[in-house]
């Protein structure tokens, strides 16, 4: 399968690739070490969706106007905001300090008689085309009520394809990178997914990799029935997208506002196989006259059972 990955430079490519899911065979080679088998995720009946149709501000979170809020099947709660300044990432690249752009936090939660609670932002409830939004320190008489659209996951059919299995925080216990182009022609298995050695490796061979990529060193990526993919960091703000998957064919999108490094398209294969995931991605890179056929395999593990 040919694949365009629209990117402005050859980092773009490593960055996202790193970032994605999960595919077809394990190109890393032996078996080491178990991992516990999959379970359903502790909240799969409470995950919900929330994309707010109005402006909502909080005086906790200066700055920023709130934009979507996640309610992962783990206990993971993902905030989407707009934000008036450049972030503190190590990474550069971002929108200048001033300019607005998108920031994704990734917290926990957890959920009783209908209300979600975020340490930190507050109380959280959800109506059919709205939500009470009552900000940490806060009383009822302070909620505020925008109108949303709101999804509870529960009551959609997901992808029977992968068993709504794939629907959790998952972790890189293994990485492979391939890079085919003008005088290179590389592979190399690395442990686990920290941008900084595959981009230092990647260099070493030829590859062109500016700083920019420096200080991602992936943490989890995680899926949810909702459509969402969503890449958290060691050390760096985390990314978020949407992916479709028909069988075991994906797709997603990857738009990091502001940042003219890490934007993408793509497509692959999507495969669970408990207790573990696996991605497959190939692909083609172009930085300028020069172009790369790129290959990703990922082997993935339930981020919170091991």
């Amino acid at each position: 399968m040919k694949l365009i990955y629209k990117f402005a430079m050859v980092a773009a490519a490593v960055a996202a690739l790193t970032l994605v899911s999960c595919g077809d065979k394990n190109k890393g080679g032996k078996e080491e070490e178990e991992y516990a088998p999959l379970e359903k995720p502790v909240n799969t009946a409470v995950a919900a969706k929330v994309v707010l149709s109005e402006t909502v501000t909080l005086d906790s979170r200066p700055g920023r106007k709130l934009k979507s809020l996640e309610f992962t099947e783990t206990d993971r709660a993902i905030i989407t905001e707009d934000v008036e300044s450049g972030p503190s990432a190590p990474a550069q690249g971002y929108a200048a300090p001033g300019d607005s752009q998108t920031e994704v936090t990734v917290t926990t939660y957890t959920f009783s008689a209908g209300t979600y609670h975020i340490p930190g932002f507050g109380n959280v409830t959800l109506k059919s085309a709205s939500v009470t939004i009552v900000e940490e320190g806060k009383t009822e008489a302070d909620a505020q009520e925008p109108a949303a659209e709101v999804t509870k996951t529960a009551e959609t059919s997901g992808q029977p394809q992968v068993n709504n299995s794939l629907y959790r925080a998952w972790k890189i216990v293994e990485t492979t990178i391939e890079a085919n182009g003008p005088k290179v022609e590389v592979e190399m298995t690395f442990k686990h997914g920290d941008l900084d050695k595959i981009a230092a490796w990647l260099k070493d061979q030829g590859v062109k990799i500016p700083e920019q990529i420096k200080g991602y060193n992936v943490k989890t990526v995680q899926f949810t029935k909702a459509g969402s993919f969503i890449v958290e960091f060691t050390q760096a703000p985390a990314f978020s997208g949407d992916f479709s998957l028909v069988g075991e064919e994906f797709s997603y999108d990857l738009q990091v506002e502001g940042n003219s490094i890490i934007n993408a398209h793509a497509d692959g294969t999507v495969k669970v196989d408990d207790p573990k995931c696996y991605v497959k991605i190939v692909g083609e890179v172009k930085n300028g006259s020069e172009k790369w056929t790129t290959g990703l395999y990922l082997t993935l593990v339930d981020a919170d059972a091991n």
